[in-house]
């Protein structure tokens, strides 16, 4: 049985035919008698037919790419399993949740050059991620293309190289916001969004501005999240204390952007309180706080929201770091990058559709049940 791919090429033959010569005869017909004002001397006439069928050669180069867009969709429909093993579906596979900091030309131990997170993000784009933000991953809302990754870029301490301005106004392209936003163009679908980790003072302005620029963040689709107020090490206070700082830290957010929902802690050094209990929710001096999920600061992938090993209050990241010896992995970024492109049924591929769960049939027993009704096992 023919193909809708065969089908359609062949259709597409036949109509470039027939739109090249309607294109002629058009132009011809515009110019009149004057049609050397189209084609030049006799001589340049068979140039400019060929200009023509370049024209027309890349509209049906177009089309083409939309009847293969058609045949894979047809394709998933009737052969789902194949599809999925070709495109090496996992949603119960990890995600990469990078931790940065500063992005500055002198970097320090946990900083970044421009240049290097440049860097960084062409190697995700062109690895087939995807950038989301955190409440996204601990909602399960992943909404990405057949064979997508999602990658959760975070930014912890809110220092000005990560959102800064020229003295005429624009988004100095050096910082963070400035690259992401830039790639965002080079490579579309790679999402201009992340997850911002605030503390008090942010991005080095007066506090006017500063609201200004929380605002702006807020309204552009990226996350705030809290970090605590003074970046506090909270095994090293009492309960009301971490209380306080917790409480402070959300209500900074909302003071700056009313009706802003902070969902997510990045634990400040990336250590616990002794009582775990008191970051999920808490009140201080009437300031009511509750978190959905907390980040650590290193050094593994995260569990897929779907599986069994997902704990919304243990949620690893990965440091951004390019270099490393794979006989000595140091568990930065590049390691971690380099390592899921080797094994790439470890990672999280979505299957291209929000309402099902798809993976290796081989992993059910890792899928959290609560999601049993979602499933879709190959």
């Amino acid at each position: 049985m023919e193909s809708v791919a065969g089908r359609d090429r062949g259709w597409l033959i036949a109509a470039r035919r027939l739109v090249l010569g309607l294109v002629l005869v058009v132009a011809i017909a515009s110019c009149g008698p004057g049609a050397g004002a189209l084609f030049g001397d006799a001589e340049d006439e068979g140039s400019a037919q060929r200009e023509a069928e370049e024209q027309i050669d890349g509209s049906i180069g177009a089309a083409e790419g939309g009847a293969d867009a058609l045949a894979e969709e047809e394709l998933a429909k009737e052969h789902p399993a194949a599809t999925f093993s070709r495109h090496q579906v996992n949603e119960l596979g990890v995600i990469p949740i990078l931790m940065y900091h500063r992005v500055v030309e002198d970097p320090g131990l946990y900083d970044v050059t421009p240049e290097q997170f440049r860097a960084e993000l062409v190697a995700l784009a062109e690895a087939g991620y995807v950038p989301v933000r955190m409440i996204d991953v601990i909602d399960g809302n992943l909404d990405l293309p057949l064979g997508a990754s999602p990658v959760v870029l975070t930014f912890d301490d809110a220092s000005p190289s990560q959102f800064r301005a020229l003295h005429d106004g624009r988004i100095d392209p050096d910082s963070a916001i400035g690259i992401l936003t830039s790639l965002s163009y080079e490579y579309p679908g790679f999402e201009a969004t992340g997850t911002f980790y605030i503390i008090d003072q942010p991005f080095g302005v007066s506090s006017t501005v500063a609201a200004e620029k929380l605002r702006q963040l807020h309204s552009l689709g990226y996350e705030l999240g809290n970090h605590t107020l003074n970046h506090v090490n909270l095994r090293g206070l009492s309960a009301d204390e971490a209380r306080r700082e917790l409480a402070l830290g959300v209500q900074f957010i909302r003071d700056a952007v009313p009706g802003a929902q902070v969902r997510t802690l990045a634990l400040p050094f990336g250590i616990y309180p002794d009582d775990h209990d008191l970051l999920r929710q808490g009140t201080s001096n009437g300031i009511s706080y509750t978190h959905d999920a907390v980040l650590q600061a290193g050094a593994k992938p995260a569990p897929s929201p779907y599986s069994t090993a997902f704990d919304p209050f243990s949620i690893p990241r990965i440091r951004s770091l390019a270099y490393f010896d794979p006989d000595r992995p140091n568990m930065g970024s590049g390691y971690w990058l380099w390592h899921l492109s080797r094994e790439p049924l470890l990672r999280y591929v979505s299957d291209g559709d929000p309402t099902t769960i798809t993976f290796p049939a081989r992993l059910i027993d890792k899928l959290d049940p609560q999601f049993a009704d979602q499933a879709q096992p190959y």
